[in-house]
């Protein structure tokens, strides 16, 4: 098996990548600032880091299996 990654392959890849893995750490930083902040314990917190976990959760997604993907496009012909 050979890869076949076009260059739109390529390029989507590393937008994709890159994009999601700031989204990460943007979003662990929110997290994180979210525990720190007196502000936020309380329900409306809890909301605000449940919502952020689960869109880190999906941009790891894209980190860990979409990318790769995109990037080392393998042609079963």
């Amino acid at each position: 098996m050979q890869t076949n990654a076009s260059s739109t392959d390529v390029i989507a890849g590393v937008l994709l990548l890159t994009i999601c893995s700031l989204a990460v750490l943007l979003g662990v930083t929110n997290l994180i600032l979210i525990r720190k902040m007196k502000v936020f314990h309380n329900a409306f917190g809890w909301f605000a880091a449940s919502r952020t976990f689960g869109e880190v959760c999906c941009n790891l997604v894209h980190v860990l299996c979409t990318a790769p993907v995109t990037l080392m496009w393998v042609s079963m012909e």
